[in-house]
C-alpha cells in the first residue's frame, strides 16, 4: 500500500508518489542500503497525474516546454538507474505544486531538485514551501549533504532560475529567446524565502554593433581572426558542419560532447540514442554555416561550436574543447568562422548563450564589448542549500 498521506496544513498535503531505481532502496557508495520501504514505486496512474500536473500547474504562466509531460518523461527517462522521488502537493479539487528529486550521477552527496511547477499566488506560495520540506527530507534519508535547485535531473535540460540583473534592464533587450529558460519571478522568489543561497550564476549576453560602421561583425572577425590562422598553422583543420550533409557523426558527437562537459559540476552522461534526439535540433538547417568543428592530425573531433541565426544575430550556443587541447585557443577559432559567416550573411548582433560566470566562454562575447557597441544581459541562477541531517 502507499504511504499514508501526511498532515494536512492549511488545507494542503503533500503526497509521496515513489522511489525508482535499480532496487526498491538508495544505496551508498559501498552498497549498503540507507533507505528501505519508505518509497514504493509509483503505479502507472500516478506516474501519468505527475507528468500531467504540468500543463495544469503553468496556465496562468503561459506555455512552458518544461512543463510538457512529454519533456517530463524524458527527464525521468534520463535518470536511467538513479532513483528519484516524485511529489504531487495537493489542495481541495486541485494540484497545488509539483517536483521531482534525485542524487546527482557521481555525486551521492548531492540531491537535485527540479520539473518543479507551481502556480501564481498564495496557494503555490504553501504548496513550494511544503515540496521543499519533503524533497529535503528524502535528500536527508538518502544521506545527501546538500540539495541544488532547479535541475531537471542533468545538464543535459533545463537547470536554472531566471533572475533580475542588478544592473536593471537594457533597452536593447529582446525578451527571453525560445531556448532560454523560462521561469516566473516567483519561483526564485519562494526558493530563497526557503534558505536557497546562490551557488552559479551564468548569463546570456547580447551585443548590439552601431549602426555608424564603427565597429561591426567584419571588424569582430578580423580581431579573432589570428587565433585561427594559429590553430590551423599548428596542424589542426577547421571544419563546417555542413560538411556531415544528413548524417552526423552520432557517435564521434557523443563521445566528443560527453568529454568535454564531463567537467561541468552537474555533468552525467547520457545513452548515444537520447543525446541523437536532445542534439537533432542543433544541427538543424539554421546551424548551416555557422556551427564548426576542428579535429586533430588523427582526424579526431577536438573542439566544436553550436551556433545559428536569429533574426539579426548569431547566436553562439555552445562551446567545447576536448580537455587535452584547450589553451591553444580553438574556441576562439571555432567561433571566429561563425562570425565570418555571420558577417557574410549581414547580421549586426552577437548573442553569447548562458555562459557561466567565469567560464573561458565569457571572453567570446565580453571581447566585443567596444565603444559603441550595446549590449543587453540576462542573468540565471543555480540554487542550493545544505541539508541537516
Amino acid at each position: 500500500p502507499p504511504p499514508p498521506p501526511l498532515p494536512a496544513e492549511d488545507g494542503i498535503r503533500a503526497t509521496r508518489i515513489g522511489l525508482v531505481g535499480s532496487e526498491m532502496c538508495i544505496r551508498d557508495s559501498r552498497g549498503d542500503p540507507l533507505v528501505s520501504g519508505a518509497w514504493r514505486p509509483p503505479t502507472e496512474g500516478l506516474r501519468e497525474r505527475f507528468l500531467a500536473a504540468g500543463p495544469e500547474l503553468t496556465e496562468g504562466h503561459g506555455p512552458r516546454r518544461t512543463a510538457d509531460p512529454g519533456y517530463s518523461a524524458l527527464a525521468l527517462e534520463l535518470l536511467g538507474e538513479r532513483p528519484f522521488g516524485l511529489f504531487l502537493v495537493e489542495g481541495p479539487g486541485r494540484t497545488a505544486a509539483r517536483g521531482m528529486v534525485t542524487v546527482q550521477a557521481g555525486r551521492p552527496d548531492t540531491a537535485l531538485l527540479g520539473l518543479y511547477e507551481a502556480p501564481d499566488g498564495e496557494a503555490g506560495d504553501d504548496a513550494t514551501r511544503r515540496l521543499i520540506a519533503e524533497a529535503t527530507e528524502w535528500a536527508r534519508q538518502a544521506g545527501c549533504a546538500r540539495l541544488l535547485a532547479p535541475v531537471d535531473g542533468s545538464t543535459w535540460l533545463s537547470y536554472r532560475f531566471r533572475a533580475p540583473d542588478p544592473k536593471g534592464e537594457s533597452a536593447e533587450d529582446p525578451g527571453v529567446l525560445p531556448w532560454e529558460p523560462t521561469t516566473p519571478a516567483c519561483y526564485l522568489e519562494r526558493f530563497h524565502l526557503a534558505g536557497f543561497q546562490e551557488t552559479l550564476e551564468f548569463e546570456t549576453l547580447g551585443l548590439v554593433f552601431p549602426e555608424d560602421g564603427s565597429y561591426g561583425m567584419r571588424d569582430a572577425a578580423a580581431r579573432t581572426q589570428p587565433a585561427a590562422e594559429a590553430v590551423e598553422a599548428a596542424g589542426y583543420r577547421i571544419r563546417n558542419v555542413r560538411e556531415w550533409g544528413d548524417t552526423p557523426p552520432w557517435t564521434d558527437l557523443h563521445r566528443f560532447i560527453s568529454d568535454a562537459f564531463s567537467e561541468n559540476p552537474l555533468f552525467a552522461p547520457i545513452p548515444l540514442e537520447a543525446f541523437r534526439r536532445l542534439y537533432a535540433g542543433a544541427l538543424g538547417p539554421e546551424a548551416l554555416g555557422y556551427s564548426h568543428w576542428i579535429e586533430d592530425s588523427r582526424g579526431r573531433m577536438c573542439a566544436l561550436t553550436l551556433a545559428f541565426r536569429q533574426g539579426r544575430a548569431v547566436v553562439l550556443k555552445s562551446v567545447g574543447v576536448d580537455p587535452a587541447h584547450r589553451g591553444r585557443g580553438l574556441s576562439t577559432a571555432t567561433t571566429h568562422k561563425a562570425l565570418v559567416h555571420a558577417a557574410s550573411e549581414g547580421l549586426s548582433e552577437i548573442v553569447t548563450a548562458l555562459v557561466r560566470r567565469g567560464n573561458p566562454s565569457e571572453s567570446h562575447g565580453r571581447r566585443h564589448l567596444m565603444s559603441g557597441v550595446r549590449s543587453w544581459r540576462h542573468r540565471y541562477v543555480l540554487l542550493g542549500q545544505e541539508v541537516h541531517r
